[in-house]
C-alpha cells in the first residue's frame, strides 16, 4: 500500500449515536488515499465494538483501544500511528463533506503549502445549519510575518468584525504536515488540565510552518452537542479555563516578542473570561445575589483588569464596546443583562 495522503485521527468517547454519521463521511471521501485512525478512549458504550467492525470492513481503518485520558491525549495516541503525508483531526460527533480532504489536499499541493484550512458549519439539526464564514476567497499566508499575523487573528479578535476571533482556533477543519509535527515533537495538552488545547497546538505548529492556505468552502460540520465537554460547565471547567489564561502568555513567549502578541493576547484573555462569565450567568446555579457577588469578584482579577485597561474601546463595534464597558467599569447588573439578552436572542 502506498503512503496515505492524509491520516485522519478520530478520538472516540460515548458517541454511539453519532459515530456512524462521522465514519460514513470519512469512508466515502473522494480522496481515497487516506487512513482513518480511530482512538477508542475507553468508551463506555458500544463504540469499541463499532470501531473493530469498521476496521474489519475497510483496511484503511486502524483502531487503538486505550485507557481514558481525554481528547488531547487520544489525539496524541493517534499521532503515534500516523503514516500519512498529512494529518487531520475530526471529533467523532462531527462530520465532514465527502470532498473535504480532496479539496484541502489539492489546494495544498498546488500551492506548496504546509497546511490548509477550510470553514465550518454549525450543525444544530438537518434543518438548522449555520455556515461560519471566515474568509470570502482563497488565501495564502507565506513567510514568518504573514503566518504570525494569521496566528494572531486566530488568537484575538479583529476590531472590524463582530465575532470573537477572525479565524476559529479549532483543529478539525485543516490538514497539517506530518513532517512538521514529528520533527518538532508537537503534541496536544490535556484538556482535563488546560482548556483551549487547540489554541496551544496551533501556536506550536504555526510557529514552524512557512506556507499556510485557507479555502472559503464550508466543508466541516460541527455538531452542537449540548452534552459535550465544550458545552458543559463545572468547577473543573473553571479551573481549566483559568489554567489556560495563566499559561498562554508564557507559551507565546517561546516564539514571539511581547510587543507583537500583547494586544492579541489581551483580546484572548478577555475572550476566555467572557466564556467563564457567560457560563456562570447562563447556568443559573446561584441566587441572583450570590451570582452578582461571584461575578463582581471575577471582574477584580488582576489579569483581566490589565487586559481590559489596555484595549482601545473606541475601535470596537457597539455591541462589543457595551460588553467591555460593563467589564471595565465592573457594572455587574449590565453585564448579566447583556448575557441574558444574548442567550434569549440565540
Amino acid at each position: 500500500m502506498n503512503q496515505p495522503k492524509v491520516s485522519i485521527i478520530v478520538p472516540i468517547y460515548n458517541v454511539e449515536k453519532y459515530l456512524d454519521r462521522c465514519m460514513q463521511s470519512l469512508l466515502n471521501q473522494t480522496l481515497k488515499d487516506i487512513e482513518i485512525i480511530m482512538v477508542d478512549d475507553e468508551s463506555p458504550d458500544n463504540c469499541p465494538a463499532m470501531c473493530d467492525e469498521y476496521a474489519k470492513q475497510d483496511n484503511r481503518v486502524k483502531v487503538i483501544h486505550k485507557k481514558n485520558g481525554g481528547l488531547g491525549f487520544a489525539r496524541n495516541s493517534g499521532l503515534e500511528l500516523v503514516t500519512g503525508e498529512y494529518v487531520a483531526f475530526l471529533d467523532s460527533d462531527d462530520f465532514v463533506d465527502v470532498t473535504m480532504y480532496e479539496k484541502l489536499y489539492t489546494f495544498l499541493k498546488k500551492n506548496k503549502l504546509d497546511t490548509c484550512f477550510c470553514s465550518s458549519n454549525l450543525y444544530y439539526s438537518a434543518n438548522q445549519i449555520v455556515p461560519v464564514n471566515e474568509c470570502k476567497e482563497e488565501r495564502i499566508f507565506s513567510g514568518r510575518h504573514a503566518i504570525n499575523n494569521f496566528m494572531m487573528n486566530m488568537l484575538g479578535a479583529d476590531m472590524s468584525i463582530t465575532s470573537d476571533d477572525s479565524y476559529m482556533i479549532s483543529v478539525w477543519k485543516a490538514i497539517y504536515s506530518t513532517r512538521i509535527i514529528n520533527t518538532n515533537s508537537i503534541r496536544f495538552n490535556s484538556e482535563k488540565l488546560i482548556a483551549s488545547e487547540d489554541l496551544f497546538f496551533h501556536i506550536d505548529y504555526l510557529s514552524k510552518a512557512v506556507q499556510v492556505g485557507f479555502i472559503p468552502q464550508n466543508l466541516h460540520y460541527y455538531f452542537y452537542n449540548s452534552t459535550s465537554i465544550s458545552k458543559t460547565y463545572s468547577e473543573q471547567k473553571y479551573k481549566r479555563l483559568t489554567a489556560a489564561i495563566h499559561a498562554l502568555e508564557g507559551h507565546l513567549k517561546k516564539y514571539l516578542l511581547p510587543q507583537f502578541f500583547n494586544y492579541y493576547y489581551q483580546c484572548q484573555i478577555v475572550h476566555l473570561y467572557k466564556i467563564i462569565l457567560n457560563y456562570e450567568i447562563e447556568q443559573l446555579r446561584y441566587s441572583y445575589f450570590k451570582l452578582r457577588n461571584k461575578i463582581a469578584k471575577e471582574l477584580k482579577t488582576d489579569i483581566l483588569r490589565g487586559a481590559i485597561t489596555s484595549l482601545p474601546l473606541q475601535d470596537y463595534t457597539f455591541k462589543k464596546k457595551l460588553y467591555l464597558i460593563a467589564l471595565k467599569y465592573r457594572i455587574v447588573d449590565l453585564l448579566i443583562l447583556i448575557v441574558k439578552l444574548n442567550k434569549r436572542l440565540k
